[in-house]
């Protein structure tokens, strides 16, 4: 909104939304959270779900690397 629109409006809307989280901040537990889940799950998860995510971007940054200048216009 900051950088697309032409009205003083839209931009300022645009800085309040970035602002927003940082003024309010954003809500705590009031105490531990106890959980039902054993530890070695957990962090099986958090190990699978961060290499799933690096091989998802490694693969979109590969494919965006080889087709962006195959397919970008010829006389750009």
């Amino acid at each position: 909104m900051i950088l697309r629109s032409e009205h003083g409006w839209a931009k300022a809307l645009g800085v309040a939304l970035l602002l927003a989280p940082h003024i309010w901040g954003a809500p705590h537990l009031d105490g531990p959270v106890d959980s039902d889940v054993p530890a070695y799950l957990a962090a099986e998860f958090t190990g699978a779900s961060l290499g799933v995510h690096a091989a998802l971007w490694g693969l979109t940054g590969f494919l965006v690397g080889f087709w962006w200048p195959r397919l970008a216009p010829a006389d750009a």
